[in-house]
């Protein structure tokens, strides 16, 4: 199913405690921007909690396949993603009289925007420097095993040979 990009998390929580569908991939244009793109749906599978009167626990799983570049050979690769997400959502009432920790998470008004909280957990989730393993092995950048391969050639055989030919002259 389907899900909308704004819910009322308090009605949520009277009605069912948990959320589960997806969103379309263009729907996340903050994430398709950040150099990478989103491949299919993103699943949502959210559980909604309540810890106390002004505060809602939001526990779940996040999971998409994006396409991102390699940082050692510049190609794209496919990356499976799935981010375990366990935060607290606080009214703004109870955010302004500074009962909240440092990991709560707004709900203006009565509603929280739950696709701008999906695209920060996917961000947040992406690899400061991706890699493709298997394509950079297969290019001769990296060996199978995992380590960078080392050419046998010293790269200042050059230099050593236009000094011969210099002083041969």
């Amino acid at each position: 199913m389907a899900l909308p990009a704004i819910v009322v998390p308090k009605k949520l929580l009277k009605n069912k405690s948990a959320l589960q569908g997806f969103f379309d991939n263009h729907q996340l244009e903050r994430v398709n921007d950040a150099f990478c793109t989103v491949i299919g749906k993103v699943d949502v599978d959210i559980k909604l909690e309540s810890e106390d009167k002004d505060r809602i626990r939001l526990s779940g799983t996040v999971s998409c396949e994006l396409e991102l570049v390699c940082q050692r050979c510049l190609n794209s690769f496919s990356y499976p993603l799935e981010i375990g997400m366990r935060t607290m959502l606080a009214d703004e009432e109870s955010m302004v009289n500074e009962k909240t920790r440092f990991d709560d998470w707004p709900i203006l008004g009565d509603e929280l925007n739950l696709l701008n909280l999906i695209q920060d957990e996917i961000l947040l989730g992406l690899p400061t420097a991706p890699t493709c393993e298997t394509a950079c092995s297969e290019n001769g950048i990296m060996s199978s095993n995992g380590e960078m391969q080392r050419s046998e050639r010293n790269p200042f055989e050059v230099l050593r040979q236009l000094k011969k030919d210099i002083n041969n002259t």
